[in-house]
């Protein structure tokens, strides 16, 4: 079989570590896959990625590596891959150029993420001027999983078709056991006939989870069977003693990352997601496909993301007020979309055989 490099920042838990995972359980017998960690070390994912025969090599690929990209020259050189696709955007330009120089035929750009996760400077300007032309001399195909992230990156992209593709993200099939809500609820130390507010992603200024808190601070304070339950990484180190400063620590519970997210997602009376920037976030597809009620910021990618019953319930980013009040109409009256419409629109839409699909054909260049 054909060996196939992909690039990423690290394999901690994110929504490009999830996808790559997810597209690797489903192609791995295919091709031979290695994954170089940029930052230099790998992550939690690690074992998970092990279980799928993917080979893992920590290469710091920074800013002016310029040992590290030599040796990444030679890697390229010694190995015989039939596709590079770099995950890191514009940060792509560097290697891709390398592999170019290298010999390797098919070179991808993947963009997960809509928007520039740091503030720019003057030299930062011109850096990044300069990856974003040798990536798109060195590119031979650009993806993105959103419109809003061509748009913001490369603005002409509609004018050159032909190089740019927008492949949204694959969900595979729902497995959820039949657990007991009340079991699930339990686990948590939720009681079993309060409303669940649920929040899926890590702890990241883009994710906006402040605002999460100030809503939970309000409601707390107008409803005891209110409670919000937010699952990911570093949430409760980043927002621990807040959440005790505000006395919202019986209602506000942060777990951790949870590997069984189909089962947490069963007590969930609503989903809520105020980022500030998202890629495609693949825990509001999964609400949607678990027939969970959304809430969400008014974004381009997230207004991209949902089916057209779901665009009443987005608000601005800052929007505490309106997310309250979302969120109480839900609780009095109930969702006021049709749930299972949606559903079917989403499984279709995110559906992994079609999607992974699409991105198989480009690693194999069909």
């Amino acid at each position: 079989m054909k060996k196939t490099l992909f690039l990423i920042s690290s394999l901690n838990v994110g929504g490009i570590e999830n996808y790559l995972l997810r597209f690797l359980s489903y192609y791995k017998s295919k091709f031979i896959p290695i994954v170089i960690c940029k930052h230099g070390y790998s992550g939690i994912l690690e074992n998970k990625y092990k279980d799928q025969g993917v080979e893992i090599i920590p290469l710091r690929l920074g800013y002016f590596s310029l040992f590290n990209f030599f040796r990444f020259y030679r890697f390229l050189k010694t190995n015989s891959f039939v596709s590079i696709c770099d995950f890191t955007g514009d940060f792509g330009g560097i290697p891709l150029f390398i592999a170019k120089c290298s010999g390797i035929k098919n070179r991808i750009v993947f963009y997960r993420g809509s928007r520039y996760q740091f503030k720019t400077n003057f030299l930062k300007w011109i850096y990044i001027k300069t990856i974003k032309f040798l990536l798109k001399s060195s590119a031979t195909r650009i993806l993105s999983n959103s419109e809003a992230a061509f748009n913001y990156f490369h603005s002409g992209w509609k004018n050159e078709k032909t190089k740019f593709r927008v492949i949204y993200n694959g969900i595979p099939e729902i497995k959820i056991r039949n657990f007991d809500k009340k079991e699930i609820k339990s686990y948590f130390n939720i009681p079993n006939n309060s409303f669940v507010v649920g929040h899926i992603g890590s702890f990241r200024e883009a994710k906006n989870q402040k605002v999460i808190i100030e809503v939970a601070d309000i409601l707390r304070k107008k409803y005891n069977d209110i409670y919000f339950l937010l699952c990911g990484v570093g949430l409760k180190e980043g927002f621990g003693r807040e959440i005790f400063k505000r006395n919202l620590d019986r209602y506000v519970i942060t777990p951790g990352n949870q590997d069984n997210i189909w089962e947490v997602l069963q007590i969930f009376d609503i989903f809520f997601l105020p980022s500030l920037n998202e890629g495609q976030p693949n825990a509001l597809l999964e609400a949607m496909i678990a027939g969970i009620p959304v809430i969400a910021s008014n974004i381009n990618s997230i207004k991209e993301s949902v089916n057209n019953e779901v665009l009443r319930n987005l608000k601005p980013p800052d929007d505490v007020g309106g997310f309250i009040s979302l969120i109480e109409d839900i609780k009095k009256n109930g969702v006021r979309y049709n749930l299972e419409k949606v559903k079917i629109w989403s499984m279709d839409r995110y559906d992994a055989n079609k999607r992974f699909l699409e991105f198989y054909q480009e690693l194999i260049n069909k």
